[in-house]
């Protein structure tokens, strides 16, 4: 196939792929009989399906299940970028638990922490928690949420798996030719979708720590293991994400393939376009709002999703955190989102996990200097 034919070929099904989407998400957030409860909504909703059956008997049907978000970050490095991922999450209607608040320590410390700090919360904080709720790891100083938990929920659900990790091109820092690498299950997206990249970087298929989400039942023992792997004097790296990659390849985990939940941008920035979406960040139910005043999300072209989450994880991409700030929607000047996000904003705290409770900071001591809402 010659370049011109192939380019168009290219053009032909990012075109499909948008318009497929923009279809898909207006049955998500609108359609079928399990209907989702879109936007932002309320902050303190359960951000559940809003069933549409009546439980006989008389007995109340039972709660539905949480999510519990937890973000590591040390104070020190609570700046403008922790800010802003903070706010993303505040304004789309997540309760974000934070943790390692007090810590500090070298790189390979704060790794380890990462992991033996949730670990801790979980057997603590949650220890009285039902099974059944959903935990979401998400990092702290890169990540922009743009879609509401019940996306989140429905999505992961849609997986079937006990964990879900965020996915990357690149297996690393494993060794890429140890079975860490070689044994992970290959991508199931179509070859032309990864075509020309460079040796190592290939079809998103390793696991990217900076999110990972599962049900307390299974996080649980799985930071458990990830704790005692890091321990372990055999464990050379000092990065995290390598103990990921391992249980992966021990079909330990699952990845989330084409960026329904959780979109990592390393080798992949020139995949992704900001677009006007028919997505509700208020609970005004009006469907006729002129196509431009929909909020703008990330729009990743070749598999058609909008990601519910938008991680700029490598080096070569953290400028991104400063470029695209205006671009997704909860950062754009519009007087219609700027309200929604000031009236969100204007009240809300850090909740901060300790060993013995959970304390509240009001968000504007940390971030008045950041974010321009008091």
């Amino acid at each position: 196939m010659s370049p011109v034919r192939s380019r168009s070929v290219l053009a032909v099904l990012s075109i499909v792929s948008t318009i497929t989407w923009v279809l898909t998400l207006f049955g998500e957030v609108w359609g079928g009989e399990d209907e989702l409860v879109a936007g932002g909504g309320a902050p303190n909703d359960r951000f559940t399906r809003s069933f549409r059956f009546t439980f006989m008997g008389s007995a109340p049907p039972p709660p539905p299940p949480r999510l519990h978000v937890f973000m590591p970050i040390n104070q020190a490095v609570a700046g403008q970028r922790f800010c802003r991922s903070y706010l993303s999450a505040v304004v789309n209607g997540y309760e974000p638990v934070l943790y390692n608040w007090d810590l500090e320590g070298s790189n390979r410390e704060m790794q380890k922490a990462k992991i033996a700090g949730l670990r801790d919360v979980l057997d603590s904080y949650l220890v009285n928690a039902d099974g059944s709720d959903y935990v979401l790891l998400a990092d702290a100083m890169d990540i922009w949420f743009q879609l509401s938990p019940s996306f989140l929920i429905n999505r992961f659900n849609e997986l079937e798996a006990e964990v879900v990790i965020g996915v990357d091109k690149m297996c690393w820092p494993n060794d890429l030719a140890s079975p860490d690498c070689t044994n992970v299950p290959q991508s199931p997206l179509p070859s032309w979708v990864n075509a020309n990249f460079s040796e190592g970087v290939g079809a998103p298929r390793w696991a990217n720590s900076g999110t990972v989400m599962g049900q307390l039942q299974h996080m649980r023992p799985l930071f458990h293991t990830l704790a005692e792997i890091i321990d372990s004097p055999s464990y050379a790296s000092d990065n995290d994400q390598a103990a990921f990659n391992t249980l992966l390849s021990q079909d330990k985990l699952v990845v989330d393939p084409r960026y329904r939940m959780f979109w990592s941008s390393a080798f992949d920035t020139s995949s992704v376009v900001w677009m006007n979406t028919p997505y509700r960040p208020d609970d005004i139910p009006d469907r006729i709002t002129p196509w431009k005043l929909y909020p703008p999300l990330a729009h990743h072209t070749l598999t058609g999703e909008v990601p519910v989450v938008v991680h700029l994880n490598d080096v070569p991409s953290k400028h991104l955190l400063e470029d695209w700030w205006g671009k997704v929607w909860f950062s754009n000047p519009l007087p219609q989102f700027q309200d929604i996000v000031r009236n969100r904003v204007r009240d809300a705290t850090l909740r901060v996990a300790t060993a013995s409770e959970v304390r509240e900071i009001p968000l504007e001591k940390v971030c008045r200097d950041h974010l321009d809402y008091w």
